[in-house]
């Protein structure tokens, strides 16, 4: 198997959702790709008809918040799965090496 890179998956989370989809999770991608792309519209549309005091109170904090988490989780996401597929390719050695399949 090819482990994912965690940098390269929080990279390409510039892009919300493309890190989670590099990494193997399609449902939180889109998940991701909806709700900051929401996010970002709604703010750039406050900041550009000039309601920034909008943007500062209502906008701002959540915006920065689900942004910088798309890089967190692209990163986990890559973790858990390189994880789990060490995990499958552990399973049938750990079974042959049982102490219990040594001595019977």
């Amino acid at each position: 198997f090819k482990p994912k890179n965690p940098v390269l998956a929080s990279c390409l989370s510039i892009i919300p959702g493309l890190g989670q989809l590099y990494a193997g999770d399609v449902k939180d991608s889109i998940n991701a790709f909806l709700l900051n792309g929401s996010l970002i519209g709604i703010s750039a549309y406050s900041l550009f008809t000039g309601g920034y005091v909008d943007f500062a109170l209502l906008e701002m904090k959540p915006t920065v918040r689900f942004y910088k988490g798309n890089f967190y989780n692209a990163k986990k996401k890559s973790y858990e799965f390189n994880d789990q597929k060490i995990k499958k390719l552990k399973t049938p050695l750990l079974k042959v090496f049982e102490p219990s399949a040594i001595f019977n």
